[in-house]
């Protein structure tokens, strides 16, 4: 079978936006270099796992961030904004007697201890790697058969 031009398009279009459904989340970078803390934090800091994904933000310090503008959908200015926010209420989610911005500045979980604790070293990235396994596998096929004699 031969694909056309406009046909591997479409079929690197439907791999890609397989991978773009588990694509890495820019929030945890940006957590990151915002309170300038020692490592990238799990999504678990505000999403029930560290798959993420809508309607998955039930832990006490993403509801706070939800509370204080986080709009989702990668929209970094609401970050931003929800960070400095939970900053400037003094937000406490696991009421310790440190503010949550503090806390992931320190690389420390501002969520209660028992609501999954994050390792604060890896970020959402893992969960990209076997779609873009797949979309270079169809990559190279596509290209191979280009260059196969008909």
């Amino acid at each position: 079978m031969t694909f056309s031009g406009t046909k591997k398009f479409a079929v690197l279009m439907l791999l890609t936006g397989a991978a773009q459904a588990w694509a890495t989340s820019t929030y945890p970078g940006k957590i990151q270099e915002e309170v300038k803390s020692p490592g990238v934090p799990d999504c678990t800091i505000c999403h029930l796992t560290n798959a993420g994904g809508a309607n998955t933000v039930e832990q006490p310090f993403g509801r706070a961030m939800r509370d204080h503008g986080l709009t989702g959908s990668n929209n970094l200015t609401s970050l931003v904004t929800a960070l400095n926010a939970v900053k400037d209420a003094k937000v406490d989610s696991n009421g310790n007697g440190v503010i949550d911005y503090d806390e992931l500045a320190a690389g420390t979980n501002p969520n209660p201890q028992g609501t999954e604790a994050p390792t604060l070293y890896y970020g959402c990235s893992s969960a990209g790697l076997p779609a873009l396994g797949a979309v270079i596998f169809a990559t190279a096929w596509l290209w191979r058969r280009r260059r196969l004699p008909h």
